[in-house]
C-alpha cells in the first residue's frame, strides 16, 4: 500500500524482514496463521511489520510485557542491534525499570498523565529528582541485592484522572508536599539536561539523602509458631496431560510436571521460578490438590494428601489456600468484600454466623484496608486493594501453607512493593509459610529462602535463595540470571550480555536426553543420551546437569 509494491516485491520484501529479524524458514512462515508462532515468533513478526515501510521512528508499547525473561532479552537485543544497523530511533513504553536501564539512552517518567522527569539514564537512576520517581526505584526488587531490607515503597494509589488531585497530582502520596504543591510544578532544570516537575527540586537531596533511601528496614524474624520441622515434602511428583492427536491417531503425553522433588519448612518461602509454559502453576495446583497426581507423592504434615478422600481434604484446604495472579478475574464481581472474605470462612463453619462481621473487619484492617470497604464491590477498587482483599480472603481459614501463584505480577511497581511487603509482615507475625511461583526473578530473590528453578516440567537447581544467586550452576539459571535487567544503567554497561538462544520446547515433543540440550552453550552429545540425575554438590545445593 504505502510502498507501491506489486505481489511478488511484497513477498520478497516480507521474506526479507523475516530473515532480519530473525526467524528461520521465512518462505513457511509466511503461509502459517499467528496461532501457530510462539509468544516471541509473533513479537518479531510485530517488529518486522513495524519496519517494513523503512520508518525512522519506532513506538514499542510494552514490547516485551507478556514474554519470558529469556525471551525478553532476545526481542530487546535485537530492537536495539536493528535501531543501530538501520539507523532508527525507539520510543520504549514500559514499566520495567531494569529494561529503561539496560537499553534507554535517554528517560521520561510520567505520572497520572503528566511528565515529571526527564533526563538521560545515568542522570535518572544516579540522581533522582521527582519523588515518585526516587519512590519508584526504591519499590522495586533488584537482582544484585539480597533479602536483609524490606522495599522503601509508596503509599496509596495513582489519582483516578476523572477528578486528579490540583496542583501537583502527586501530592496527596509525597512525603515532602507543602502548601506551594497545591499550584501546579512547572519542569525545571535540577542540573544540565536533567529536568524535573517539583517545587522542592533544589532541596530534594537534603530532604532524601541517597544512603537513608538505600539503607531501607531490616526485615524482623518470623514471631509466628513454627519450629522449621518439615510442612510439605514433595517426592517424585508427576502430572501427565493425555492430549487426542485425532481420528486413528496415537495420543501423545504432556508430561507437565515430570518427577520433581522438593521441600519446604515451616516459616520458609521457597521461590519456584521457570518461563510460561515449564509447569511451575500445575506443580502449584498439584499441592493445592486441585489437579490429580499422575504418581509421586505430597506429603502435608507427614499425610502423603494424593490418596485423601473428598472429605478428609476439606480439613487439608483449610490449612492450605492461593493467592491467584489477577486481582480482577479471581474476585466474584456479583459479591461485596465482606461476602468475599467471609465465604471460607462460612463454607468451612470456622465461627459463628454472629462472629463473621467482626473477623472481617480485623482481616481487612490485617490487610491494609478499612474496615468499611467491605460493604464496596471489587469493581470499586484498585487492582493493589483487590489483591489485598484476595490475601484477606486466603487468611480468612488461618492456613498453614500459602501458594502464590504470580501473586504481585499483575501490579505495578509502587503497588507491588506494598503487597510483597505486607506479605513478609504477615508470614513474621503469623508464621506462614509459602510457596511462591512468580517469572521476575528479583521479587524472588527479594522474599524467598529457598528457590527451585524449574524447566519443562523438571526441577534443574534448587538452593538456598543467597546461594543460587551468588554461586549459580546451572547453565539455564545462568541463562536466566543474565537476561533479568538490573535498574541501574552503571551495572548494565559492565554485565555479561549472554543471551539464551531459541525458546521453550514444546512439552509435547520434549527434546530426549536433558530437555535443556537444544538451547544450551554447554551441550555435547552426551546430553542427548539420557536424563541427568540431580546431583548434590554443596550441602543444600543440587544441580541437574552432568556440566556442573
Amino acid at each position: 500500500i504505502h510502498l507501491g509494491m506489486d505481489d511478488a516485491a511484497a513477498r520478497a520484501r516480507a521474506i526479507e524482514l523475516l530473515t532480519l529479524v530473525g526467524i528461520t524458514d521465512p518462505e513457511s512462515r509466511l503461509n502459517q496463521y499467528p496461532h501457530q508462532l510462539s509468544g516471541g515468533m509473533r513479537q518479531r513478526v510485530m517488529i518486522a511489520i513495524g519496519l517494513s515501510c523503512n520508518p525512522k521512528l519506532l513506538i514499542a508499547d510494552e514490547p516485551t510485557t507478556a514474554l519470558d525473561v529469556t525471551i525478553q532479552a532476545q526481542i530487546l537485543e535485537l530492537m536495539k542491534d536493528l535501531s543501530r544497523r538501520l539507523d532508527i530511533a525507539v520510543i520504549i513504553i514500559t514499566h520495567n525499570l531494569g529494561i529503561v536501564a539496560r537499553y534507554a539512552n535517554r528517560v521520561n517518567v510520567m505520572y497520572a498523565a503528566r511528565l515529571v522527569e526527564s533526563g538521560t539514564a545515568e542522570q535518572v537512576f544516579a540522581r533522582p529528582l521527582h519523588p515518585y520517581a526516587r519512590g519508584l526505584l526504591t519499590a522495586v526488587p533488584r537482582l544484585d541485592r539480597g533479602r536483609a531490607a524490606k522495599l522503601s515503597t509508596i503509599d496509596g494509589a495513582p489519582p483516578n484522572l476523572l477528578a486528579p488531585p490540583s496542583g501537583c497530582r502527586f501530592r496527596p502520596r509525597c512525603r515532602f508536599a507543602i502548601e506551594k504543591c497545591l499550584t501546579d510544578p512547572p519542569l525545571v532544570m535540577g542540573e544540565p539536561g536533567h529536568l524535573a516537575a517539583c517545587h522542592r527540586v533544589s532541596e530534594i537531596e537534603a530532604l532524601d539523602p541517597p544512603l537513608a533511601r538505600a539503607a531501607g528496614i531490616s526485615k524482623p524474624g518470623v514471631e509466628g509458631e513454627h519450629d522449621g520441622s518439615m510442612i510439605l515434602d514433595i517426592r517424585h511428583a508427576k502430572k501427565y496431560f493425555p492430549v487426542r492427536m485425532g481420528f486413528l491417531r496415537r495420543g501423545k503425553l504432556v508430561r507437565a510436571v515430570d518427577d520433581v522433588t522438593i521441600d519446604i519448612r515451616a516459616g520458609e518461602t521457597l521461590g519456584l521460578v521457570g518461563e510460561s509454559g515449564c509447569g511451575k502453576s500445575t506443580l502449584g495446583r498439584l499441592v493445592l490438590r486441585l489437579d490429580e497426581p499422575t504418581g509421586g507423592e505430597i506429603r502435608f504434615e507427614d499425610v502423603d494428601i494424593a490418596g485423601l478422600d473428598r472429605e478428609a481434604m476439606i480439613a487439608v484446604r483449610k490449612k492450605m489456600q492461593v493467592i491467584f495472579q489477577d486481582p480482577y478475574s479471581s474476585l466474584n464481581p456479583r459479591m461485596t468484600v465482606g461476602q468475599i472474605i467471609a465465604e471460607p470462612i462460612r463454607v468451612h463453619a470456622i465461627l459463628p454466623k454472629p462472629q463473621i462481621a467482626d473477623r472481617v473487619a480485623e482481616l481487612l484492617q490485617v490487610v491494609g484496608l478499612f474496615p468499611y470497604m467491605a460493604l464496596r464491590y471489587p469493581h470499586e477498587l484498585s487492582g493493589g486493594q483487590r489483591q489485598r482483599v484476595g490475601i484477606a480472603r486466603a487468611l480468612a481459614v488461618n492456613p498453614r501453607v500459602i501458594v502464590c501463584d504470580e501473586a504481585v505480577s499483575a501490579l505495578d511497581v509502587s503497588i507491588q512493593g506494598q503487597v510483597i511487603n505486607l506479605l513478609e509482615d504477615l508470614q513474621q507475625k503469623l508464621g506462614l509459610t509459602y510457596l511462591f511461583i512468580a517469572h521476575d526473578l528479583a521479587v524472588v530473590r527479594h522474599i524467598s529462602t529457598k528457590v527451585a528453578v524449574m524447566y519443562l516440567g523438571r526441577i534443574v537447581e534448587y538452593a538456598s535463595a543467597d546461594e543460587l544467586f551468588a554461586n549459580p550452576l546451572h547453565p539455564y539459571t545462568r541463562a536466566l540470571l543474565a537476561a533479568a535487567p538490573v535498574p541501574d544503567p552503571v551495572i548494565e554497561r559492565t554485565r555479561p550480555r549472554t543471551i539464551i538462544k531459541g525458546e521453550l520446547p514444546s512439552p509435547l515433543n520434549p527434546p530426549k536426553g536433558c530437555v535443556f540440550h537444544p538451547r544450551c552453550p554447554l551441550a555435547t552429545e552426551e546430553c542427548r543420551k539420557g536424563v541427568p540425575a540431580e546431583r548434590e554438590l554443596a550441602p543444600g545445593h543440587s544441580v541437574a546437569c552432568i556440566h556442573a
